[in-house]
């Protein structure tokens, strides 16, 4: 069985889960977006803040915590998911 280099592309995309945050610009959902739809990725690995990652292991960067966490990760969370049932279409 011989696969296209599409196929192997989208296959390759799904091992892919980059790190998104609820506390992200617009810019940085867009950035999301835009991989979702041109790499197939796998999945997302949401965190709280850039500051709250594993990349602050030594707290040099403050924590901003939000009382509507929840409800901007809901709403994220749809975002993400309209992006990918679409791109499934192109």
């Amino acid at each position: 069985m011989k696969i296209t280099a599409e196929a192997l592309r989208q296959k390759i995309g799904q091992f892919f889960f980059p790190a998104v945050f609820i506390n992200d610009t617009e810019e940085n959902i867009q950035e999301t977006e835009k991989l979702i739809r041109e790499y197939n990725i796998g999945g997302l690995t949401f965190f709280h803040s850039r500051a709250s990652a594993a990349t602050n292991y030594e707290s040099k960067k403050k924590v901003v915590f939000n009382d509507d966490s929840y409800e901007k990760i809901k709403t994220l969370i749809s975002r993400y998911q309209k992006v990918c049932f679409y791109s499934s279409f192109n």
